[in-house]
């Protein structure tokens, strides 16, 4: 077992043409690589210990790919366009599909549902922590 890169979650916005082009506001996560790497293909396995065990795991731990640039990663919160006529999130539509079984006791082994491309990725989990926490990891392309 390896341990994930555990990082604290900020917030950032952005405002374009005063804020009449839109704005963004995003989760941000330092540093534009994870230093935990695995082979695109190679089968994932992860490891939590949860809190609350009377939930539903998939309401408490979800795992986005994270879009790195310009020093940091991040998923987008909330977008609106020109005048805010449209809007866009990424939160519910790069979600990515998982399984949940119990390990051990206490804890539950997740699986992606299906393999990640490569890209950088995050797994937040629920708790009753008020500073969300990132768990990241890196898949690198096949050689």
């Amino acid at each position: 077992m390896v341990p994930l890169e555990r990082e604290p979650v900020g917030t950032g916005t952005r405002v374009k043409g005063l804020g009449f082009g839109g704005a963004e506001a995003s989760y941000q996560i330092q540093n534009e690589r994870s230093p935990v790497r695995f082979a695109a293909g190679a089968p994932i396995q992860i490891i939590v210990k949860l809190e609350n065990h009377e939930v539903d795991p998939a309401t408490m731990v979800v795992l986005y790919p994270l879009k790195p640039g310009k020093g940091k990663r991040q998923i987008l919160i909330a977008g609106v366009g020109f005048m805010a006529l449209h809007s866009k999130s990424d939160l519910q539509t790069k979600q990515q599909q998982m399984t949940f079984t119990k390990y051990g006791q206490a804890s539950l082994k997740i699986v992606p549902s299906a393999p990640l491309a490569p890209g950088e990725y995050a797994i937040a989990v629920q708790s009753k922590d008020q500073q969300p926490t990132a768990y990241c990891f890196g898949v690198d392309a096949a050689n």
